[in-house]
């Protein structure tokens, strides 16, 4: 990872909260109003986590909400442990994002062509190891199969 890109990530306000049904959220943080006891998260994502054939720890995010909003108000007694997310995971949360966003946008079919396409013309280029990992992470976490059907629009991203 480059150092840029490590320092922009540990700037941003995400946080990890393991709630009382077990439960690991990734959101950012909001607002938090201590004399109410609550916090504003906004973009919530359940983190599930599976072994695959390998045993392998494979990661899911799902989207951790209620109705079409992106913020929720939650209360601090329903959350056990809060702690800031690791560069790794908020790193992660943003691929998330950026995965959607694209997979929204684009064909199946033109997402397998630009992944491809940037395979090739990442071995030409000068930091041509570095470009080329980038393009097989991206196309190995849009290709991994879902946990289940019901998950089969959220990208798997595996943080190991």
């Amino acid at each position: 990872m480059s150092p840029e890109l490590e320092e922009y990530t540990s700037k941003l306000e995400i946080f990890a909260y393991r709630m009382n049904d077990s439960s690991l959220v990734l959101a950012e943080e909001v607002h938090r109003d201590i004399d109410e006891e609550y916090i504003v998260i906004s973009r919530p994502l359940q983190v599930l986590r599976s072994y695959d054939d390998n045993h392998t720890i494979k990661t899911t995010f799902i989207p951790w909400m209620i109705g079409e909003t992106s913020q929720l108000r939650v209360y601090m007694e329903s959350i056990q442990v809060t702690t800031e997310a690791t560069v790794v995971e908020k790193l992660a949360y943003c691929q998330y994002f950026i995965l959607n966003n694209i997979k929204a946008i684009m064909a199946e079919e033109d997402l397998s062509f630009l992944l491809s396409h940037g395979e090739a013309s990442a071995e030409g280029a000068a930091p041509a190891s570095q470009a080329k990992a980038q393009a097989t992470m991206l196309k190995s976490t849009l290709s991994i199969p879902p946990l289940k059907d019901m998950y089969s629009g959220h990208p798997r991203i595996d943080l190991n």
